[in-house]
């Protein structure tokens, strides 16, 4: 019997410069694609910003900014910075 873990399998992302210079074999439309995408700037630079939006590292920083940020309204209104409502 196998778990979910041990199925876990680390699926490679498809960054065209990654599959052009990968050792792995890939369809011909696969690599095709990654050669057209490579070619301008603004899709190199679109699958870098997706591949990012879509990482863990991603994550991470927006959880780092959320709790830098409550801890910064939370300061603001100990030092009675905050709005006073009646």
């Amino acid at each position: 019997m196998t778990t979910q873990a041990d199925d876990h399998r680390h699926s490679p992302q498809l960054i065209p410069r990654r599959l052009l210079r990968g050792g792995q074999l890939h369809h011909p439309a696969v690599l095709e694609e990654a050669k057209r995408r490579s070619e301008k700037f603004q899709l190199r630079l679109a699958d870098r910003i997706t591949s990012f939006a879509g990482s863990m590292n991603f994550v991470w920083l927006h959880a780092v900014v959320l709790v830098l940020q409550g801890m910064a309204q939370a300061q603001e209104l100990r030092l009675g910075g905050g709005a006073q409502r009646r």
